[in-house]
């Protein structure tokens, strides 16, 4: 597993994490702006896109990768659950 925090991949991990992070980086802002727009257009089936937006601009960036946060957080909000992951805690 490349790129995960552990002594056995840490030398080899680096770059090619960090180079996931960098081409990430619009795409998961789009993904979590995208999730807030689609649970307004469903909001008569019960998505909460204040909630979802709310919770995307409050929550994304508690998770140590920078761009994980941001569809978790916005697709949490729009349900009105909480997710959790083991990192982000």
């Amino acid at each position: 597993m490349v790129g995960y925090k552990n002594e056995k991949y840490s030398n080899i991990g680096y770059f090619p994490a960090k180079l996931d992070d960098i081409l990430n980086y619009i795409p998961a802002r789009l993904g979590g702006i995208l999730t807030v727009l689609t649970s307004f257009l469903y909001r008569n089936q019960g998505f909460n896109y204040k909630n979802s937006y709310l919770t995307m601009l409050n929550d994304a960036r508690k998770c140590p990768s920078p761009n994980s946060g941001f569809t978790m957080a916005a697709v949490a909000g729009a349900l009105d659950i909480s997710l959790t992951k083991k990192e982000c805690l």
